[in-house]
């Protein structure tokens, strides 16, 4: 069956600025470039950018009759030996692709398609990123790997990370890491190992188990690779430990149950341990909240009189503070959604590491700051409606094996909204 070329509006919901509309046309049309030699029956890649009557479309192969694998899983999960047939194709793509040196940055639910055959065909995630400003799309978090929460880039190991999370969601019909705390799910990815996928589903055999699992290892540097993974699925297969045995189904069937009662009762136990200061906190910055209210004390960090490079300044005091709560009076947040983002991320993991270090008796000890900025360099001002500046600066953020330093440079366009000023368009770049 031939691939087919199905075109996608860029402007889905609120029409985006045009000047970022063009920017993102260009970076996507990079990315196209850039996969153009791969060639995998069963990767669709994006293949053009068009521009018709002032509107932009993206281009993807396709095929008759693909559903994504989130519709396909709607209400059924896969049988084990559908689920080894998808592994092996879905890590001989990523084997091809990460040999080219390059990422899919990521797989999901909606990422992954299914042919009317049950044949499974992989998409290319970058071009969906950077259209996110433009169109609501599903909340990711489930998929990112542990790095990623340490403001590391989407990797060819975060690759197979979520792979082994879409494996574990269509067999088990549930994720790994998931909690009934949507916001302890970051904390579970980065510090809980997943339960064995055979207490969800009996019938899975010790050697899917086992490979699955291996996906999900949290030390990046101990994470297989596409080749190792894909050497090691084929060897399941070949030993026939794909399907669980009658004995094994009987075992792990017999505790389904009392595992998933156990965790969920887990669950609830964090839960208050985690927040029952939340609880009393709260009681008090209420009462402060009422009490400054009343007395006229509480005023936005962004008002009507700041002025826009006051702005911008603002901006950078709340990166390098990790204050996402002043981030988001300084910058429209779908044009910062990615910055807001990584430093709400931060912070908690910030918040984290502080209460281990005082659980360990370290509190006397400063923390490393998790963001740096460092040398901030502003020129510009403002013409007409608009005020435009360029700022340059050195960004220092977690990576691997340490703190990574990186000279940045900005190009920030605000206007007034609602009588205040704000960031409207950045563009950033390494310098």
């Amino acid at each position: 069956m031939n691939k087919q070329i199905a075109w996608q509006d860029f402007q889905v919901g609120e029409l985006p600025r045009q000047s970022l509309l063009v920017e993102t046309a260009k970076q996507i049309g990079k990315r196209i470039e850039e996969l153009t030699d791969l060639n995998h029956p069963h990767l669709l890649r994006d293949v053009a950018v068009e521009r018709k009557e002032g509107r932009y479309f993206l281009g993807r192969e396709t095929k008759p009759g693909l559903v994504s694998l989130e519709a396909y899983l709607k209400d059924q999960i896969v049988t084990p030996e559908q689920l080894m047939d998808w592994l092996i194709i879905a890590l001989d793509v990523l084997q091809t692709v990460h040999e080219a040196g390059l990422c899919l940055e990521g797989l999901s639910l909606q990422s992954i398609f299914i042919s009317p055959q049950k044949e499974i065909y992989l998409t290319d995630r970058s071009p969906q990123r950077r259209l996110a400003a433009y169109r609501p799309l599903p909340q990711a978090e489930e998929y990112l790997a542990p790095e990623l929460f340490g403001g590391q880039e989407h990797s060819q190991s975060s690759d197979i990370w979520s792979l082994g999370i879409v494996a574990y969601r269509a067999i088990c019909g549930v994720f790994p890491f998931t909690d009934e705390q949507p916001k302890l799910i970051a904390e579970n990815i980065m510090d809980r190992e997943p339960f064995d996928p055979r207490y969800y589903n009996p019938q899975i055999g010790s050697g899917l188990a086992g490979l699955m699992l291996s996906l999900l290892t949290k030390d990046q540097t101990k994470r297989p690779g596409a080749a190792a993974a894909l050497g090691l699925a084929r060897e399941v297969e070949a030993a026939g430990t794909t399907l669980a045995t009658g004995q094994e189904e009987a075992a792990f069937a017999r505790q389904n149950t009392k595992v998933q009662r156990a965790e969920r009762a887990w669950q609830r136990k964090r839960f208050l341990r985690h927040n029952w200061a939340w609880f009393a906190g709260g009681i008090a910055v209420v009462l402060i909240m009422i009490s400054l209210f009343r007395s006229g004390q509480t005023k936005p960090v962004v008002t009507e009189q700041t002025s826009p490079r006051g702005v911008v300044e603002l901006y950078y005091q709340s990166l390098d503070d990790l204050d996402v709560m002043v981030m988001e009076q300084t910058i429209d947040k779908k044009v910062g959604k990615q910055n807001i983002d990584m430093v709400s991320r931060l912070h908690v993991i910030e918040k984290v590491n502080m209460g281990m270090r005082m659980q360990g008796g370290q509190q006397k000890d400063p923390a490393p700051d998790l963001v740096k900025v460092q040398g901030l360099e502003i020129k510009g001002g403002k013409s007409g409606d608009a005020a435009r500046y360029t700022a340059r600066y050195k960004l220092t953020l977690p990576g691997e094996g340490g703190f990574k330093t990186t000279p940045k440079e900005d190009q920030l366009v605000l206007r007034k909204v609602e009588g205040k000023w704000q960031i409207v368009e950045l563009a950033s770049r390494d310098l």
